[in-house]
């Protein structure tokens, strides 16, 4: 049986997810599970989910998926090569055989050439020299890394979302020594996203969210209420401007706050008067609308480079259906002797006290407990709410 791992966020869960998991069936004749490495409360673009990890990992499973893992924070909230780095180092110490993903062109030799040409010295060594004469950052780092490699290689850079996050997943998966991981990519079709079914939830549109999810998926949204997009936007408020005493020290360690930008962050949080309005106050040609939630949820959290550099050493258990439970329990069998293995947390009641948690891994422990728990006090729960929590078991 192959081990194929889909990394996500399921923010929502919608059809062209649900056709992802019938191709990976169909290829592999059903002698597959299919492990779902899904952020957990904060995703990707620095944003809170609409649902928390355990309500959307639920989702996941009634519609199909074996076993949700979590991306923990803060890999799950940082740039493309950070998430895609993390999740594939969880996905080989799962043992995976394949990690497939969606893309807009699905050609995987297009996919190749372009991270072979990304991780290539000479970009490498061209990019550091275009920053270094990039002036008081007149152009954005994307805006140069373009023209870098069109200068290079006479090709345009990616642009498509998914193929970008494709490239990181070819390029983390080069760095494993011995990996047996392949890569399979599937041909993004169809129109839905995430996004537009995150809009439709929100604004009670549940006609429109019918189209763009299924219907074990809408049957489950409509028992539970979204949370607004920037419910955590008051207590991000507050926190930036308890950092302004630390202001120096603070940005030359946080990711993204270099450069200037951390600063005028946590300067702006005095004269906003909602997050939104500092995070559109930040955001430039500079630096986008992601990029300034990511960093302001950095500062925040103290998130550091260092701390994104090294490799996520547990993950969080978020649902189960009869393959993914058979999974955990070989898994844990075949490791138990081995303290080398990922430590997948099944009891909240674990997390809460460290309780036979190795000491070198409870610093990546404690910085997600504490995310967790800014987004449970954030949507009206008690941050004990946090360790309540169980895994959905199907």
């Amino acid at each position: 049986m192959k081990i194929v791992t889909i990394i996500c966020e399921y923010n929502l869960f919608h059809n062209g997810h649900l056709r992802q998991i019938e191709e990976i069936r169909r290829i592999f004749k059903n002698d597959c599970i299919i492990i779902s490495c899904m952020s957990g409360n904060w995703v990707q673009r620095g944003e809170p989910a609409v649902l928390n990890k355990y309500l959307r990992a639920q989702a996941a499973v009634l519609c199909g998926a074996d076993l949700i893992l979590e991306l923990p924070y803060p890999w799950s909230c940082s740039t493309a090569e950070f998430f895609a780095g993390a999740g594939v180092s969880l996905a080989e110490s799962f043992g995976s055989d394949y990690i497939c993903f969606g893309s807009e062109s699905g050609n995987i030799g297009y996919l190749v050439s372009s991270a072979e040409k990304i991780s290539s010295d000479d970009y490498k060594n061209a990019v550091l020299e275009a920053r270094n004469k990039n002036e008081n950052n007149k152009i954005s780092d994307i805006k140069l890394r373009e023209e870098v490699y069109k200068k290079l290689f006479n090709s345009i850079y990616p642009k498509s979302p998914n193929d970008i996050l494709g490239i990181e997943y070819l390029r983390a998966i080069s760095k494993i020594k011995n990996t047996k991981i392949n890569p399979l990519v599937i041909k993004r079709t169809g129109n839905e996203t995430a996004s537009a079914s995150r809009r439709h939830y929100r604004s009670g549109d549940f006609i429109s969210l019918e189209n763009i999810v299924p219907g074990e998926a809408l049957e489950f949204y409509l028992k539970h209420n979204p949370n607004e997009a920037d419910f955590h936007g008051k207590i991000m408020l507050y926190e930036l401007l308890q950092k302004n005493h630390e202001l120096n020290d603070l940005t030359q360690r946080i990711e993204g706050a270099g450069g200037g930008s951390g600063i005028k962050i946590i300067k702006t949080a005095r004269e906003a008067s909602t997050y939104n309005e500092l995070i559109k106050k930040c955001t430039s040609k500079i630096h986008t609308t992601a990029f300034v939630r990511r960093t302001a949820m950095n500062i925040v959290m103290k998130t550091t480079d260092a701390m994104l550099r090294e490799k996520p050493e547990f993950t969080i258990l978020l649902a189960a259906g009869k393959l993914g439970k058979l999974f955990l329990h070989n898994f844990k069998k075949a490791n138990k002797l081995n303290n080398d293995a990922v430590y997948i947390i099944t009891k909240p009641a674990d997390f809460d006290s460290g309780y036979n948690i190795k000491s070198e891994i409870y610093p990546q422990i404690n910085i997600s407990h504490r995310s967790d728990m800014l987004y449970f006090i954030a949507s009206g729960q008690a941050a004990a709410d946090v360790f309540k929590h169980k895994p959905f078991i199907l």
